[in-house]
């Protein structure tokens, strides 16, 4: 199976960061299989807060985490410079993203959270790409077209966030169920990240939002409309 890089794209580079940054601060954040990098302990311990809430919802939703996992806070990506804001290398088992200060930097935030602040989309990236790097491990090598990891991504990214965020979310998208699993697209992921999130939050929570439905999507029991990559 190829190896694959799930990315949340933005236009903008961070301004702080600079090819000679190195993390100087790790830790496993007293979970197994996890470690973390970050430039310095207050990135360390923003990211360890944040796993400790993510992984509990991940749980819940069958979604373990089986084998080691990296996650690196920094301001240079292995990405091209620019292009994204956080992703999740299936070959190096591996999530990328950039510290709170560089997400302040960034008029437009992640494409599809424009407006959320940058402590928040912190949190909700490291939601968003443990999705990704736990949904990997259970599919034990069985491919998963890419629309349907986002799926699940955005979907369970949007679970973790507070009522509030969610709400404004979904009111910005303009959209309201029920929802046919072929408007969940790779063309709308393209498009308009923001509309395919709400998208797949809204069919997701009508249709169980739970680790049933997750174990069907990952057993390929669920059909979305993708070419094979």
């Amino acid at each position: 199976m190829p190896a694959l890089k799930h990315a949340l794209v933005l236009a903008l580079a961070c301004q702080a960061a600079s090819a000679a940054a190195q993390s100087v601060s790790e830790g496993s954040c007293g979970i197994g299989n996890m470690m973390v990098a970050a430039p310095s302990a207050s990135d360390l311990s923003d990211a360890c807060v944040a796993v400790h809430a993510a992984l509990p919802v991940l749980t819940s939703l069958g979604l373990e985490l089986r084998q080691p996992v990296r996650i690196e806070v920094t301001q240079t990506l292995d990405l091209a410079p620019g292009i994204c804001v956080a992703f999740y290398s299936s070959s190096e088992r591996k999530v990328q993203l950039l510290p709170t200060d560089c997400l302040a930097e960034q008029p437009g935030r992640a494409k599809a959270f424009p407006e959320m602040t940058a402590d928040l989309l912190f949190q909700s990236l490291i939601v968003h790409e443990l999705t990704h790097a736990l949904v990997e491990q259970g599919l034990a090598g069985r491919f998963l077209p890419r629309v349907a990891h986002e799926y699940l991504a955005y979907a369970i990214q949007l679970l973790a966030l507070p009522e509030t965020e969610r709400s404004r979310i979904l009111a910005k998208a303009d959209i309201s169920g029920p929802i046919d699993l072929a408007e969940v697209s790779e063309a709308i992921l393209g498009l308009s990240p923001l509309r395919f999130a709400a998208l797949s939050w809204l069919h997701f929570a009508d249709n169980g939002g739970d680790a049933a439905l997750v174990r069907r999507i990952v057993e390929g029991e669920v059909h979305f409309q993708s070419l094979r990559e």
